[in-house]
């Protein structure tokens, strides 16, 4: 298994990496999204009962008022939520990682990983992981600590780590074959 290096200096690819990384949720982050989450709500509610609710020809409208309170507010509740999932959100070790917030998998092993890559969206910034089987195990960044590039040189430096003891396991198993045949 070979991901592609996105860092080739000689030093970064040498550098000694903790054996395991555990990132938990960045709390400013939280709290500022939570503020702004609820900013757009009130304004959204303001919207309904304000002053120009009345008048047919100022009255926002109720499409738009919808989405300024439901989209947030499934934001905020979302936000919420998550905040008591048992820390730490995102564990990786040499054998692998868990993100808590995934709720289909538990442990995904550095084998099942086929491709680690950074993730950019509008409002979002992660690590794209795709698996063996097809399926993905995305992790979103946004209100943990540390940077995408963090969790992908560590993936790098795992995935390393794991195919060497895969290529010594095979070896250790073609030298019993041997000793077997004779």
């Amino acid at each position: 298994m070979e991901l592609p290096l996105f860092n080739t200096k000689s030093s970064a690819r040498n550098a000694p990496q903790p054996y395991s990384l555990e990132l938990n949720f960045d709390q400013v982050k939280v709290i500022s999204h939570l503020v702004i989450l609820t900013a757009l709500v009130i304004f959204g509610v303001a919207a309904i009962v304000g002053p120009s609710g009345g008048n047919e020809e100022e009255q926002i409208s109720w499409l738009v008022a919808l989405i300024l309170i439901s989209m947030p507010g499934y934001l905020i509740v979302k936000l919420i939520l998550d905040q008591r999932l048992e820390k730490p959100i995102l564990e990786m070790t040499q054998d692998g990682f868990r993100d808590r917030r995934l709720d289909d998998r538990d442990w995904v092993s550095w084998h099942e990983v086929e491709e680690a890559s950074p993730k950019r969206q509008i409002l979002m910034r992660g690590v794209k992981v795709v698996l063996s089987d097809g399926g993905r195990a995305d992790i979103d960044m946004t209100f943990l600590q540390g940077t995408p590039l963090q969790v992908i040189s560590f993936i790098q430096h795992a995935a390393r780590k794991a195919e060497a003891r895969r290529r010594e396991d095979q070896g250790e198993i073609a030298g019993e074959d041997e000793t077997e045949d004779r």
